[in-house]
């Protein structure tokens, strides 16, 4: 269930159910995950459309860059990043590193820049940024 804020009243309204997130792509499409990880592009007056089911919607984990649906995913000890189209559905994936155990990543908007986690050892929370 997904709630939203009212600063004017300072009360929690429920906004929607059934979901575990909403990001807006525009005012008319949106992105909605539901409990069982499908990612649904919802538009105006239409009904939800199954664009993906993701691994896990974690924080960093996920997000929307244009029209693209980016995420990550393990492939046995392979780290891949997936992106998938809003609005064909095409998709696509690139290999990000192997046996990497965190999969947190940040895209700029211009799709140039990538920030990943690398750990340093396998049971610290010790981390390398890179640019």
């Amino acid at each position: 269930m997904l709630y939203r804020y009212s600063l004017t009243s300072e009360e929690h309204v429920r906004a929607e159910t059934g979901y575990l997130a909403k990001v807006s792509i525009d005012k008319q499409r949106h992105i909605m995950i539901d409990p069982q990880l499908n990612a649904y592009v919802v538009e105006v007056d239409r009904s939800p459309r199954l664009l993906t089911q993701l691994p896990a919607v974690k924080p960093n984990r996920w997000q929307i860059n244009g029209e693209w649906l980016y995420y990550t995913a393990h492939k046995e000890n392979t780290a891949l990043l997936h992106r998938v189209n809003i609005d064909t559905g095409k998709a696509e994936h690139k290999e990000l590193a192997k046996n990497r155990f965190r999969l947190n990543f940040d895209l700029s908007h211009s799709e140039s820049k990538l920030a990943v986690v690398k750990s340093r050892l396998a049971d610290s929370d010790l981390v390398e940024v890179r640019r």
